[in-house]
């Protein structure tokens, strides 16, 4: 399976790394353990949906507990290289079943990273999640944006393949799924809708999300009845339920053409 090397220091990333760290022991030791769990991974566009929006409000749910170990400037390799901080914790826990909402690549992208090893990458980390847990996992990529920023830049190719890879990858596993977010953030005519993007053509505005929520909230549903069952907080029910309140807030296989 092809991997993405390059430096495997994260000094970089040793803040936002040390605070999962934290999180991770205060859970521990104060919360009882919940039987469902909703993680959401990856780079920027996820750790800015916690710091521009009231992310626990968004994904609040009765039954589940949602957690966002997002970190910037991070790619899929570095995803990896950070597993023991982003996931482990969560998807060891004996009890929980989990769903993880991934949302990563485009730094990738921007670096000349082959699509292939994007996905590769992905793939990895499901089979490391899986390897780690205790209980059912389910995984949801949400397709990488193409941004004004890549298209401005001659990436959108790559953004494709990564998505079609992407998708293909978790049409091979009912507990796998993708999001597709082409309609969110292109017009009818393809071109990008840049009121939703900052100055930095990259990042989203923070009324951006209520579309991007939109379009990943069916799609993590419709996991979450098959991953969340025979719980007696009867998560799945509360997972259809979209004004419910969600019980505690907080701040190998590959398909042909990946061969």
């Amino acid at each position: 399976m092809a991997r993405a090397g390059g430096d495997q220091d994260m000094s970089w990333a040793e803040p936002e790394l040390r605070r999962f760290r934290r999180l991770d022991a205060e859970e521990r030791t104060t919360t009882e353990g919940a039987k469902n769990v909703v993680l959401f991974v990856g780079s920027s566009i996820f750790r800015e949906w916690r710091e521009l929006r009231a992310f626990d409000e968004d994904w609040a749910r009765d039954g589940w507990r949602v957690k966002n170990r997002a970190f910037g400037g991070s790619t899929t390799a570095d995803v990896l290289r950070a597993f023991d901080d982003v996931a482990s914790s969560t998807v060891a826990s004996a009890d929980a079943r989990k769903i993880i909402v991934y949302y990563c690549g485009s730094n990738d992208i921007s670096m000349g990273v082959p699509p292939s090893v994007v996905v590769g990458n992905f793939v990895e980390f499901t089979k490391r999640c899986r390897e780690a847990s205790r209980a059912d996992v389910g995984f949801c990529f949400v397709g990488v944006i193409d941004s004004p920023q890549k298209r401005l830049f001659g990436m959108s190719k790559d953004v494709e393949e990564v998505n079609a890879l992407a998708k293909e990858f978790c049409g091979t596993d009912e507990k796998l799924a993708f999001v597709d977010v082409t309609s969110v953030f292109a017009d009818a005519n393809g071109a990008a809708k840049t009121e939703l993007f900052r100055d930095d053509c990259t990042h989203l505005k923070p009324y951006a999300y209520d579309a991007f929520k939109a379009a990943i909230e069916p799609v993590v549903s419709e996991l979450a009845a098959k991953i969340f069952v025979d719980n007696d907080d009867n998560g799945v029910e509360s997972a259809r339920d979209e004004g419910a309140q969600h019980v505690k807030l907080e701040d190998d296989f590959l398909p042909p053409s990946m061969r």
